[in-house]
This record gives structure tokens, C-alpha cells and sequence, in this order.
């Protein structure tokens, strides 16, 4: 399995006093309307903003109102809302909102431990003033490279062998996989580690055939689209979209209006969204 991987939402310190929240929250209903919109923000961090239509329920919202365990209808007024603002964009099965994707940040599990390290060790410093870190330096942490050396020493050579030998066992099919994503999706990514360990990570358990059939799906799906700039080794290898990726169904963009479950039939008209946001007081921006 790979490092386990956070996520995690960023916003500002002015987020609610935006023109377009501020906007939603006026509207009947309108601090509902923001929870789900923050929900759906939530919803989308592990794909980089992106939420797809999995065919669970019978339209994207009535999905999303199930994985919110919220009302379908109160869901749609809010995907609408945020349309005519210009926060969600479609793209046949895959809906992007534009704020998440600029907000979200993510660290592996080393990375959190690394940094969480250092916070300490900088805290510790400051507190034992630099005469007393010094002394420590001196004391304890001599002492423990040295014994770390020696203990390393003996397993270097053998360890380092042994690494090489399963990198070397996948690097041609590694540089073969980078070569054909370039060819299919016209980019010019490099041969070079930090793009092979996304695919040596998924070749543990999926074969060179699974790797080019994700490949050659979203790029039929994606190329052309505002989603083209996540063809990249990171967004289609991660263990949270390949085998979805894998398993998915390419459908051609639905023409007309959405078929709905006989419980949920109401559509709403331009006219009667339009409606919905007439006596709502403009904002100053």
C-alpha cells in the first residue's frame, strides 16, 4: 500500500463576506444552500476539485444528495446557484469547482511526519535557548549518529541492492507507460523518478494493460475540455482515482433535459431560477 496521504480545504479569512456567498446566504434557505456548498468542497479534495457522476441515483444531483445526506432539492438549487456564478463547471460525467481546486492542499504521511518533527524540534530550541541546544547537539545527538552510522553501515549494501534491483526490474516499462501518456495526451512529461513512482505504486497490482486503458480513457474523455491539465501522472496513478478510472463507463454528454425519478420531476426553468434571485439585494463589491 501506498504512504497514506491529508488533504485539507483552505479558506480565507474573508470567505464569508464574498459578493457570491454573501449573495447565497441571503437567498430563502441560503445558509443551507452554503453547508452543502462547503460540503461538496469537502466532497471533492481527494480529486484535486473534481466530483464525477458515479450512475448511483438516476442524475448527479440526486447522487450527491445521497452521499450529503441531503434534500435532492435544496442540492439542485445550490449546483444551479453555483452555475450562474461560474464556481462549478461540467464536463459530460466530471463537474469542477473552480474555488476547491484553487484552495485544497495535501502532504504524504512522510511529509506530516518530517514536518511535524521539525515544528517540535524548533519549539524545543527556542525553549532551551541556544546555549542549552548546543550542549544537547553535543551530548546526545553525536552519540546517536554515531551508533545510527555503524548500524547502518552494516545493512547499506545490502539494503541499496536490493532497491536498485526493483527499481531496475520496472524502469523500461515505467519509461514505456510516461512515453505513451505523452504520445496520447500531447504532453512532454519527463523520464525521471518523480514521475515512475505513481506508476511502479499502481503496478503492484494492476498490469501495463490497466494503465494504458485509464490513460486512453480520460483522454478521450478529457482532451479539450477545461480538464485536459489533469492529465498528468499524479491525478490519473492515484490509488484514490485508478480503479475507478479503470472501471469506468466513457458515456457520450446526454442531450435534453435529464431524465428524473417519478418522485423527484420538478425542473426548474430559467425563468423561474431567475426568479428565485430577483429580491436579493445587490451586493457592493
Amino acid at each position: 500500500m501506498g504512504e497514506k496521504r491529508y488533504y485539507w480545504l483552505k479558506l480565507n479569512e474573508g470567505y464569508f463576506n464574498s459578493p457570491k456567498i454573501k449573495k447565497l446566504r441571503k437567498i430563502a434557505g441560503g445558509d443551507t444552500y452554503t453547508i452543502i456548498y462547503l460540503k461538496l468542497q469537502l466532497l471533492s479534495i481527494s480529486n484535486n476539485g473534481v466530483l464525477s457522476f458515479e450512475g448511483i441515483e438516476n442524475t448527479f444531483e440526486e447522487e450527491l444528495a445521497l452521499k450529503l445526506d441531503e434534500d435532492i432539492e435544496d442540492v439542485k438549487v445550490t449546483i444551479l446557484y453555483l452555475q450562474s456564478q461560474g464556481l462549478i463547471e461540467s464536463n459530460s460525467n466530471d463537474f469542477l469547482l473552480v474555488e476547491a481546486c484553487k484552495n485544497i492542499g495535501s502532504e504524504c504521511d512522510s511529509a506530516k511526519r518530517v514536518r511535524e518533527f521539525r515544528e517540535k524540534k524548533e519549539k524545543m530550541e527556542i525553549e532551551m535557548g541556544e546555549n542549552a541546544k548546543a550542549l544537547h547537539c553535543n551530548a546526545s545527538v553525536t552519540d546517536v549518529l554515531r551508533s545510527s552510522i555503524s548500524i547502518s553501515n552494516s545493512n547499506s549494501i545490502s539494503n541499496s541492492n536490493i532497491i536498485k534491483d526493483n527499481k531496475d526490474n520496472n524502469i523500461d516499462i515505467c519509461k514505456e507507460l510516461v512515453e505513451y501518456l505523452n504520445e496520447k495526451a500531447k504532453t512532454r512529461y519527463r523520464q525521471v523518478e518523480s514521475n515512475y513512482k505513481y506508476i511502479r505504486a499502481r503496478l503492484k497490482d494492476f498490469s501495463v494493460e490497466d494503465i494504458k486503458t485509464v490513460i486512453d480513457k480520460k483522454c478521450e474523455e478529457w482532451i479539450g475540455t477545461e480538464f485536459e491539465k489533469y492529465l498528468t501522472p499524479e491525478t490519473l496513478f492515484r490509488p484514490s482515482n485508478f480503479e475507478k478510472y479503470l472501471n469506468q463507463n466513457i458515456r457520450p454528454p446526454k442531450k435534453g433535459k435529464t431524465e428524473r425519478s417519478a418522485a423527484h420531476k420538478r425542473e426548474y426553468t430559467k425563468e423561474q431560477f431567475d426568479e428565485m434571485f430577483d429580491n436579493v439585494e445587490e451586493i457592493d463589491i
